[in-house]
C-alpha cells in the first residue's frame, strides 16, 4: 500500500491532475474544476473481485488505450495491488477541461467499463476530486 499511495502522491505533486471514471454523472462534474497547473485532478479507487480480476482489466485496458487517445487528456494511468487476495485497481486520470471530460463520459470504453461494475467489482468505486499540494 505504501509503494502505491508514493506513485500516487509522486504523480499529484508534479501537478498531474486525475479525473474519476464516474465523472459522467452532473454531480460529479459539477465538482470538477480546473486546477492552478490547467488540470481537473480525480482518483478512483476499485476494489475486484479475486475472480473477475482479468475480466474487469481487459475492459480497463481498452478504455486506458482509448482515453489516452482521446482529445483534452493528459494522462491516464492505472496501478493494481494484490493484497490478501483483494485486488485494487488505482486510476489517475488527468484531463485540460470539463468539457474533454464530458466528451470522455460518453465513450464505449468508459461505459463497457460502468457495466463491468456490477459483475466485477466488490463495492462502488471511490472517487475524490483532488488539489496538487504545493511543497
Amino acid at each position: 500500500m505504501a509503494t502505491i499511495n508514493r506513485v500516487i502522491k509522486r504523480h499529484l505533486l508534479v501537478g498531474a491532475a486525475a479525473l474519476s471514471m464516474m465523472a459522467g454523472s452532473a454531480a460529479f462534474a459539477a465538482q470538477a474544476t480546473p486546477t492552478a497547473a490547467g488540470g481537473i485532478t480525480c482518483v478512483t479507487i476499485f476494489s475486484v473481485k479475486p475472480d473477475r480480476v482479468e475480466d474487469f482489466m481487459t475492459v480497463m485496458r481498452a478504455n486506458i488505450a482509448h482515453s489516452r487517445a482521446e482529445n483534452g487528456n493528459l494522462g491516464f494511468n492505472v496501478y493494481q495491488q494484490t493484497q490478501d487476495k483483494a485486488v485494487t485497481v488505482y486510476v489517475v486520470e488527468t484531463w485540460a477541461d470539463t468539457a474533454a471530460q464530458k466528451v470522455h463520459a460518453k465513450q464505449p470504453t468508459l461505459i463497457a467499463l460502468h457495466k463491468a461494475f456490477a459483475d466485477d467489482l466488490v463495492t462502488h468505486p471511490q472517487s475524490s476530486v483532488v488539489q496538487p499540494v504545493s511543497p
